[in-house]
């Protein structure tokens, strides 16, 4: 894999990442509750350990993903190469459909795919936040629910690094999980610049045609290049 493709596709799998609602959407609706029970300031610090938590997730898988794969490659001497590219392609083409159909369920508002009983159960940990060691852990769990569509893109980010040996690879998984938290950074400025919940949540209502359609390219593009890659090692 030349570098070119690396960084195509480490670029593709980044702009996923930002496409993910799930965490800012959770990050909206507990910092309107935090604003209700505590201090502006308060608020604000337990915000910052939520974004702390998603990050420290994401670091973490991108640190599980790449010692299981480069092992397992390693053992395999390089099969895994010539199969995981196809196996992706198939996810990826899957994850394009099922984001672009599926990703917001039907209707107005801003419900994502994940089933109601898990969302509710969010809703109410996000109402009862009440230190930062809460906020923080809060914004870890909320990741798993996104491994349907960030755990593919994780390991086509760590293919892409073991096979380009040139790229600096502690340094391009320290960039991917800060830009990955931008969105979160983001929401929190909208209410320190005082927005409220109801105001967020039509700013959202209007980028979900965007998301989509960004989440279906974004997710074909990767697809192509999978698709390369095991026509290259095949």
């Amino acid at each position: 894999m030349g570098i070119f493709i690396s960084v195509i596709i480490l670029i593709l799998i980044t702009l996923i990442q930002l496409f993910m609602q799930l965490t800012p959407g959770t990050l909206a609706l507990f910092y309107h509750y935090a604003l209700g029970k505590n201090t502006f300031v308060k608020a604000d610090n337990f915000c910052l350990y939520f974004i702390l938590g998603a990050e420290i997730f994401i670091g973490g898988m991108w640190l599980i993903v790449y010692l299981l794969l480069s092992n397992l490659i390693g053992e395999t001497s390089g099969i895994a190469f010539k199969i995981v590219p196809w196996v992706l392609f198939g996810v990826f083409i899957a994850e394009a459909i099922t984001s672009l159909l599926f990703y917001y369920r039907k209707g107005k508002l801003t419900e994502l795919y994940v089933p109601r009983s898990i969302t509710n159960g969010i809703t109410v940990k996000a109402k009862s936040i009440k230190t930062r060691s809460d906020a923080f852990v809060l914004g870890f769990i909320v990741g798993a629910f996104e491994l349907v569509f960030t755990l593919p893109i994780y390991i086509a980010g760590v293919i892409a690094l073991l096979e380009s040996p040139a790229l600096p690879r502690a340094a391009i998984m320290i960039l991917y999980v800060v830009i990955s938290v931008i969105p979160l950074f983001y929401m929190r400025t909208l209410f320190r610049l005082d927005h409220n919940l109801a105001e967020i949540e039509k700013k959202r209502v209007k980028r979900k045609a965007f998301i989509k359609i960004g989440l279906f390219i974004t997710f074909t593009l990767l697809a192509g290049t999978m698709a390369w890659l095991g026509v290259q090692y095949g």
